[in-house]
């Protein structure tokens, strides 16, 4: 069975290296707009550490799925 985590700027501060998991899921966008401030300097600490990981987004159901969609892949394309 493998152990994952999923974090975002609610865990701010933790130490991953502190942590037994096998991979982690991190929050990268949520809605049309917003990006978690932390969801890069998380990746990157999971590459150094040779860590699997994902992103996910959050949906606001108000919003256009479509567009949330569009948004979540311009802003993640670059991974």
């Amino acid at each position: 069975m493998l152990n994952g985590i999923d974090i975002s700027k609610w865990q701010a501060g933790i130490n991953l290296n502190a942590i037994n998991f096998d991979f982690c899921i991190v929050k990268a966008t949520e809605g049309i707009t917003y990006v978690d401030p932390y969801c890069d300097k998380y990746v990157q600490q999971l590459i150094k550490m040779g860590k699997p990981w994902g992103f996910y987004h959050f949906a606001r159901p108000y919003n256009d799925a479509v567009k949330e969609a569009d948004s979540f892949i311009e802003k993640t394309k670059n991974y």
